[in-house]
């Protein structure tokens, strides 16, 4: 997931990006384990990220999520996709910084059970 975000990140981070790219990313986010382990989880970041509410019974199936985010989004005017850029910009900013963190304390616990078992 970790290579994934930072290409994410280098396509957010170009000046035009076009309106696909930023639906294929959050079709990407949105259907990834990894990030979001309950489907509950979605709802804070569409809050955050996309300024989306749904009500509950959307959130029982990932697709229903996504289907319902996607119809949403292509209407909205082109300031409103900026906005989503650099939310999502963010979103992936800061998971990479968690990945990383989590990457360099499970390397640091495996140095430290080798010292012990040699």
């Amino acid at each position: 997931m970790y290579s994934k975000l930072v290409v994410y990140r280098s396509e957010l981070n170009s000046k035009a990006i076009s309106k696909y790219k930023i639906l294929g990313i959050l079709c990407e986010l949105i259907l990834s384990k990894e990030l979001f382990k309950k489907n509950s989880d979605l709802s804070i970041f569409l809050k955050e990220t996309l300024l989306l509410e749904f009500k509950e019974y959307v959130f029982a199936s990932r697709t229903s999520i996504l289907s319902r985010t996607i119809k949403e989004i292509p209407e909205e005017k082109e300031e409103k996709y900026a906005i989503y850029k650099n939310n999502l910009l963010n979103f992936v900013i800061k998971n990479i910084e968690i990945i990383k963190k989590e990457k360099n304390i499970m390397e640091k616990k495996e140095k430290f059970l080798d010292g012990w078992i040699k």
